[in-house]
């Protein structure tokens, strides 16, 4: 009988040693002013310096799609004052490699043939700067999009990698960073994105106003183009390594629905040091 008890009260120890007691504090660290939307704010969380995380809304990017533009308009996956406007396309591959330029037309060749060259700034080296092969096709890569304001506060770069999770869907995706966007807008991600989340993927009419949680892991890449393979791999092992699984489980699902005790310590003044640099992944 004492036996039995003693190798009861060992299972019992043993389970409450591996039921982990996690902090869900978190902390903001910039508010980010979005164009005509309530604000944005990046937080991390205590038990990981890894990540930074924020929720916001979702729009739909094109870019990077052989259809996404179109010299007729209605023929294009999106509106072509998305891409730019004569004199200053800054989504399009242009004849001169500048905004100036006139835009690139695809031939017989290519994947649409007719359709302008959308480019993404994460782009494949191994095809020319003019095909359409190049860049992140946004119906085939989870992409999501930050801005050079986001950038400078948290030290992501494009090729980093992250996870994204749509609280009104249940479901999540992993996601590397491919795009970069505008200063007054944040909460963006590609068609495939969108659709893996549950989405309305289209890039006119579809996407999603609030309830979208973005978890970003600075100095993760290399900044080099990546199969969905590699990006699901490493993303897993990022999650895993950061315990961003039990973070999404046990504080974000369960957080109170308006975080009034949440900590502002450095208001709009990102150390990005508090940001754990990791050695950029070559897997």
């Amino acid at each position: 009988m004492k036996k039995l008890l003693f190798f009861l009260l060992i299972l019992i120890s043993f389970d409450l040693f591996s039921q982990q007691i996690i902090d869900c504090e978190f902390e903001t660290f910039y508010t980010f002013k979005h164009i005509n939307q309530k604000n944005i704010l990046l937080r991390e969380w205590a038990e990981s310096k890894s990540f930074f995380f924020f929720e916001a809304g979702m729009a739909i990017d094109a870019d990077g799609s052989p259809r996404a533009y179109h010299p007729q308009d209605a023929k294009a996956l999106d509106d072509l004052k998305h891409a730019g406007q004569q004199g200053n396309w800054w989504a399009l591959v242009t004849d001169n490699g500048k905004k100036t330029g006139n835009p690139i037309i695809q031939t017989e060749k290519d994947p649409a043939q007719g359709y302008y060259v959308s480019m993404t700034s994460l782009n494949n080296p191994n095809y020319p700067i003019t095909s359409p092969l190049r860049y992140a096709d946004a119906g085939k890569i989870p992409y999501f999009v930050l801005n050079p304001l986001i950038m400078n506060q948290t030290g992501a770069k494009v090729g980093d990698f992250g996870y994204v999770y749509n609280e009104k869907t249940g479901k999540g995706s992993f996601a590397i960073f491919a795009d970069v966007g505008s200063n007054q807008k944040l909460g963006e991600g590609s068609i495939y994105l969108a659709k893996k989340l549950g989405i309305n993927a289209d890039a006119r009419k579809g996407g999603q106003t609030d309830g979208i949680l973005y978890i970003i892991f600075p100095f993760s890449g290399n900044g080099r183009w990546r199969s969905l393979e590699e990006i699901e791999k490493i993303t897993q092992q990022k999650m895993e390594k950061a315990s961003a699984y039990q973070f999404l489980e046990k504080c974000w699902k369960k957080r109170p629905k308006t975080i009034a005790k949440d900590k502002v310590t450095i208001e709009n003044k990102k150390k990005i040091e508090i940001l754990t640099e990791e050695t950029p992944s070559d897997e």
